[in-house]
């Protein structure tokens, strides 16, 4: 660490040794990632997976502002087994509610549902903040990338070729079942 901090590295000669000060420039290289801590252990067996729990807080700080407007940002859509749209959220900023008001590039729209994903389940819930992860149902046009609530697109991608489908229109049902079981992301 003293390689990639001048200051350590002078206080470190020094024999002047100030845990605190270690441990914020080790916290401020990890996050520029600059410095990659090296941790062992097995998930299996559990061994070294309390020292990593340990660490990640003291490691790691918390981009999230629960107080602030709400922001968030599309990172799948998925239908449900009814054909309604489900648009999978992080939660970037502020604390979203049942019957809040969401920011939408067509305009806003309340908010009638949320869930959280817990495994293969979708469990409701009341609130979500910045930092988790929820499930919205119903909101109309958003793609990934897109940020409700927020500046604009996540990201936008640009087609690099056309092309012209011809089929017939007796076909649309079969689409759209293949579409509901395998959607595109």
């Amino acid at each position: 660490m003293a390689a990639l901090d001048e200051t350590l590295l002078e206080r470190w000669l020094e024999d002047d040794y100030d845990e605190a000060a270690w441990l914020e420039t080790l916290r401020g290289l990890v996050m520029s990632r600059a410095c990659f801590p090296v941790l062992s252990g097995a998930g299996l067996t559990g061994d070294g997976v309390d020292g990593l729990l340990r660490l990640l807080p003291v490691l790691l700080e918390k981009r999230w502002d629960p107080d602030g407007p709400v922001r968030c940002r599309v990172f799948r859509v998925r239908h449900d087994a009814d054909g309604r749209r489900l648009c999978y959220v992080k939660m970037l900023r502020g604390t979203l509610r049942v019957r809040d008001t969401l920011t939408l590039p067509d305009g806003p729209v309340t908010v009638s549902e949320l869930r959280a994903p817990h495994g293969s389940r979708l469990n409701p819930v009341q609130t979500v903040s910045a930092g988790e992860v929820a499930v919205i149902p119903g909101l109309p046009g958003l793609r990934p990338g897109d940020e409700p609530g927020g500046e604009g697109h996540g990201f936008l991608t640009e087609p690099m070729m056309a092309a012209e489908l011809l089929w017939d229109t007796a076909a649309l049902p079969a689409f759209r079942l293949l579409e509901r079981l395998r959607p595109l992301e």
